[in-house]
């Protein structure tokens, strides 16, 4: 969690006669994440094997991991 923000929340409500959902996502600080990511998770996802994304953080974070994991290449 980041100093200083709050947690994010996600709430499902569903229909339970058609079994259809809606899920409303209150970011909070998953969403203060930016591409700039820190040399431990480069080398994190450098080191790993696998490397799994989430939707609840910003698609341009999950862009820049997967570039690392492509790459193999340390940020400056």
């Amino acid at each position: 969690m980041k100093e200083g923000e709050v947690t994010g929340q996600a709430f499902i409500m569903s229909m339970t006669s058609t079994g259809e959902n809606s899920i409303v996502i209150v970011g909070g600080a998953n969403q203060s994440f930016d591409t700039d990511l820190p040399q431990e998770w480069v080398d994190s996802i450098n080191d790993a094997d696998v490397l799994l994304m989430q939707r609840e953080i910003p698609e341009s974070v999950n862009i820049a991991a997967a570039r690392v994991a492509k790459s193999g290449a340390k940020l400056q």
